[in-house]
């Protein structure tokens, strides 16, 4: 029944007439309860409480009060004391508040233990970035994620394997220090799982770059339903990555990720497309002439090269070369190169670039990273390994924040001629009256282009090459024999090598210049081929054999006392050897 005395009812009955089913003498606590629901607020009336409801009341202040205060073996001491306490009469009101008391001593007594426990507690947790802890039974807030491993595009395997960068990667974002529980759960038990948790690289991005030193935790793989780890985690400015994994690449399965915290201080997401990176793949190989080796050696300019078109200015760029055939040599690295404007790219370069931007360390045998801002323009990269003629199959990824396209550059064209040092045509440097003896080549320059000239000794036995280009003399013989070393105007150094490049730019002259391919000691045989490339038409530049067929005339004499008359400074240079030359027809006569 009503009570038509309470305030509730005058003011308020016509609204909840058909919520409440009863009330008190005066307004109980359902009554109170149903108008906060009628009126969609908290109310100001029912102050009247019922007998019942203050005991009611008082209980649950009590209740509140000790809950909050109570640590560790306070809670079995306060519910043992309540127990006895039941067994008692009501009218054993001594005994009742000694009781109390007691557990009120208790309870202090305990808090301050917890106090001095977490007083000595070390704060060690502040010391490392992340640190594994014992799970938490407080309120949770969870982050959960479902992804699979397939083994065409994401079963990376472990951390161990180049190929790890292929497993789904799950950014957090940490506000403030805090513990959070990661578990990672698959359907069955068929595979080994574990996960690994990195600190950030920087970029916010994909981590595709070595995680040596970003690795912070990292669980052993188990053949089991179920990994879970507890960690506390630093408050940084970059994402924490975690990395769930099998512990075998290229196998299939679904997996789970939920990520526990006890508040909202961390934020988490699955790779996401903000996150995600172009990614270019070339397949190729070291193999024979491609096995070139670093720059340390001449055949470097062999290794596979590939063209990088970047058409916006600041693209972060992440290259990687990864080869994961087990092979005998110890290295791999890369160059990158910065192409000018004026430097042909439609197929590989021909000698060592001059504008190298950047270089891989050989560091691994595995793979090699290399992480760029590159501006608008071309650019080539040649991976290649630390030592020639070390054959293997690579990969080369392209990472990039922006469109990038990459190509493969093919052999490039150009005119190659193959002769010998062999006999008298061994005559070796100008260091030697016999250079005049190797073989001779004309270059025909009819535009000034930058071109390159490559000699290259074929054989087994390595010589000391190199070679020089001259001008001809005013009647354009393609044969010089006179010592002219005023006149040469390109050289390269003579170094123990299987090929020697160099680009050079010459001016066009009426009469061709004179190339002279030689070995740095005289009588050093090998057969050789000179090859010109040129960088824009072929007709700007030419190369050509010599062939002018020389008559030659070798005469023997010797100076003895009384033939020695020297030079014509002296009254007896008269006495010296005489011969007379006759020739049939007008011609050039270099005498030597």
């Amino acid at each position: 029944m009503w009570s038509p005395g309470c305030r509730c009812f005058r003011s308020t009955a016509w609204l909840i007439n058909d919520v409440i089913g009863e009330c008190g003498d005066v307004c109980g606590g359902v009554w109170r309860m149903c108008v906060a629901k009628a009126l969609g607020r908290s109310t100001g009336y029912c102050k009247l409480l019922t007998m019942s409801e203050k005991k009611e009341k008082k209980s649950k202040k009590t209740k509140k009060s000790s809950t909050k205060s109570e640590a560790g073996l306070a809670t079995e001491t306060r519910v043992k004391d309540k127990r006895d306490l039941k067994e008692k009469t009501d009218d054993d009101g001594g005994a009742r508040k000694k009781g109390h008391k007691e557990e009120k001593d208790t309870v202090s007594k305990a808090k301050k233990s917890s106090s001095k426990s977490t007083d000595k507690t070390p704060s060690s947790s502040k010391k490392k970035k992340v640190k594994e802890e014992a799970e938490d039974p407080s309120p949770k807030l969870e982050w959960e994620f479902s992804g699979e491993w397939s083994p065409d595009y994401s079963s990376g395997g472990p951390m161990t394997v180049a190929t790890w960068r292929d497993n789904p990667q799950i950014f957090v974002t940490v506000l403030k220090d805090t513990k959070v529980e990661i578990s990672l759960t698959q359907r069955s038990s068929k595979n080994s799982i574990g996960f690994a948790v990195l600190e950030g690289d920087g970029t916010g991005r994909r981590i595709v770059g070595s995680p040596k030193k970003l690795i912070i935790a990292e669980t052993p793989f188990a053949k089991t339903k179920e990994v879970t780890k507890v960690y506390t985690l630093d408050a940084l400015p970059q994402p924490y990555v975690i990395i769930p994994a099998t512990s075998e690449p290229n196998v299939a399965g679904k997996f789970n990720i939920r990520l526990t915290s006890q508040e909202a201080k961390i934020v988490a997401e699955m790779h996401t497309h903000k996150r995600a990176l172009q990614l270019s793949t070339q397949n190729a190989e070291w193999k024979g002439e491609t096995a070139g080796g670093c720059k340390n050696h001449s055949t470097f300019i062999h290794n596979p090269q590939y063209l990088i078109e970047v058409p916006s200015d600041k693209t972060q760029v992440q290259l990687l070369v990864l080869q994961t055939a087990k092979s005998k040599f110890d290295d791999v690295g890369m160059y990158l190169a910065k192409l000018s404007a004026s430097e042909d790219s439609s197929s590989k370069l021909v000698s060592a670039p001059s504008n190298i931007i950047d270089k891989a360390n050989f560091a691994s045998a595995s793979e090699a990273h290399l992480a760029s801002a590159l501006d608008a323009g071309r650019y080539v990269v040649i991976p290649c390994t630390f030592d020639p003629h070390n054959e293997g199959v690579f990969q080369l990824r392209v990472y990039s924040d922006k469109d990038v396209n990459v190509v493969p550059l093919g052999e490039k064209k150009g005119t190659s001629l193959n002769s010998e040092w062999a006999g008298e045509t061994a005559g070796g440097c100008m260091n030697h009256s016999t250079w005049r003896k190797n073989p001779h080549f004309a270059l025909t320059v009819n535009k000034k282009v930058p071109f390159t000239l490559a000699l290259t000794q074929k054989g087994s036995t390595k010589h000391v090459i190199g070679y020089y280009i001259v001008t001809s003399d005013k009647n354009g013989n393609k044969r010089t024999l006179v010592n002219r070393r005023k006149h040469v105007v390109e050289k390269t150094d003579f170094v123990e090598v299987s090929e020697i490049t160099k680009s050079i730019t010459l001016e066009p002259s009426k009469n061709p210049y004179i190339i002279l391919p030689c070995t740095f000691d005289k009588a050093c045989e090998a057969p050789f081929s000179l090859t010109l490339y040129p960088s824009a038409s072929p007709n700007d530049v030419i190369l050509s054999a010599c062939d002018d067929n020389l008559a030659e005339l070798t005469l023997k004499g010797e100076w003895t006392p009384e033939n020695s008359g020297g030079c014509k400074n002296y009254y007896s240079w008269p006495s010296n050897p005489q011969y007379l030359l006759e020739a049939d027809s007008a011609g050039l006569l270099s005498v030597f």
